[in-house]
């Protein structure tokens, strides 16, 4: 803090700021000093004296000075109590103690809306990735966003619901998150542990806020409810409730509407914009987009909103096409192979094309191939997606059949393995570099990492 408030008079300070000096309320009886260097080391502002520097003309608006401590046998000791207090519970929320934490209360608007609920709070308690939750939803009747078109006859419900619940702190994905921060960073990791922990009961209220609406559409057979996804979070709280009753409350919006507003005020994203106007004059002058860009956009949109089984179909989809346009691109024209996989691609199996038709038009098999560039690859360590591409891609065209037939939903995980599977595949073979922030700006890989 720089620019204080002080009485003329005694000296006292009575609020102090980093500036402007204008951003100081005005307060009759008191003139506004400049400190100069950040002076406060701590304690109750009426505790401290500002002293004008001598020669000034005492009509100026702001006087130049000096703040300083005054003499401890002169302190407030109730108002220092009272601010040391305060700067213990920011302490303490500034850096979490996990083992000083009795529960976190979690709370998530979204567009979900359960028409056939009474106004009235629904509650419900089930396990949930072996994690006991007894969750409360809230329809927010007050808060109406409705699109008319025609004869004033509300035709899109807009409408949002408040789903609350009860962590402990001591659930798996939670400790499984500190430990990694801990490891990452070392002894500082509770400075940033609040991030992150807002970031994993985010992506987690979002997993049981799905499964709840997925039970709600079958069991009352409601059809407008659809699956979301993190871009669904219209705003999301914790609250950290210490042992003592005492708390923390961190607050986050929609990421994907933060990450757009945060690009703009930055006056970022102009370059990208011209591009992408250029780009849409050119989608519209064709009959029908190319299917690879098509294919691709679906893939994020899907693993945005929560559509797992989608992820999984198109990022397998994706991964085949790019496959076989490879091989018809490189197979030499007068072979059997190219013949058969132009005229009757349906009858080659997937397994070989990946070896077999890949050798013969590289000199490679696919497996080898990707492992070259991954190996052969400058930038920085990658995640495991792009160390173990190969692994990953092999496991997704041989196991999506599976995946898709067996008689349970498709997790969340299994949803991630798939796009993000699919994304370095893309990027790998078009440009020989990882799906990775350094390379692309893509919403879907921001909202992956630790700190939105």
């Amino acid at each position: 803090m720089r620019y204080v408030s002080y009485n003329p008079e005694s000296g006292e300070i009575k609020s102090a700021v980093s500036g402007p000096p204008e951003s100081l309320s005005p307060e009759q009886g008191f003139k506004v000093g400049d400190a100069g260097n950040a002076f406060y080391k701590g304690g109750a502002l009426k505790n401290y004296v500002f002293i004008p520097d001598e020669g000034q003309a005492p009509e100026l608006t702001v006087l130049k000075g000096v703040a300083k401590r005054k003499h401890k046998e002169e302190w407030d000791l109730e108002a220092e109590a009272k601010e040391e207090a305060i700067a213990r519970g920011m302490e303490r929320c500034h850096r979490l103690d996990m083992t000083d934490v009795d529960r976190i209360d979690a709370y998530l608007l979204t567009p979900a809306y359960f028409v056939w609920f009474s106004n009235e709070t629904q509650t419900y308690s089930f396990t949930y990735d072996n994690i006991p939750l007894t969750v409360s939803i809230t329809r927010a009747d007050k808060i109406r966003n409705y699109a008319v078109i025609g004869g004033g006859i509300p035709n899109i419900d807009l409408r949002q619901s408040l789903i609350k619940f009860s962590l402990t702190g001591k659930e798996d994905f939670i400790k499984r998150a500190v430990d990694s921060l801990a490891k990452e960073i070392g002894s500082d990791y509770e400075l940033f542990l609040s991030t992150s922990l807002q970031t994993e009961c985010l992506k987690y209220a979002v997993r049981a806020a799905k499964h709840l609406i997925e039970c709600y559409r079958i069991a009352y057979n409601d059809p407008h409810a659809r699956s979301i996804g993190l871009a669904d979070a219209l705003n999301f709280e914790i609250h950290v409730i210490f042992r003592d009753g005492h708390g923390c409350r961190y607050q986050g919006g929609n990421p994907l509407h933060s990450n757009f507003l945060f690009r703009q005020v930055k006056g970022e994203g102009s370059q990208d914009l011209t591009k992408a106007e250029a780009s849409m004059q050119r989608l519209l002058a064709v009959k029908n987009p190319p299917f690879l860009d098509a294919a691709i956009a679906t893939l994020k949109s899907a693993h945005l909103y929560g559509q797992y089984r989608e992820c999984v179909v198109w990022a397998g989809t994706i991964i085949s096409n790019v496959i076989e346009d490879i091989l018809l691109k490189k197979l030499p024209q007068n072979t059997s192979e190219y013949k058969r996989l132009k005229n009757n691609p349906d009858t080659v199996r997937g397994a070989t094309k990946r070896s077999s038709y890949f050798k013969l038009a590289t000199g490679q098999t696919l497996e080898e191939l990707l492992k070259v560039i991954v190996k052969t690859y400058p930038g920085i360590e990658q995640s495991d997606y792009w160390v173990n591409l190969s692994t990953h891609v092999e496991n997704l065209l041989q196991n999506r059949n599976l995946l898709l037939h067996k008689k349970k939903a498709i997790s969340p995980k299994d949803a991630n393995d798939a796009f993000f599977t699919c994304m370095n595949f893309i990027y790998v073979t078009h440009a020989k570099v990882p799906y990775s922030t350094f390379h692309s700006r893509d919403i879907n890989l921001k909202l992956t990492e630790r700190f939105l």
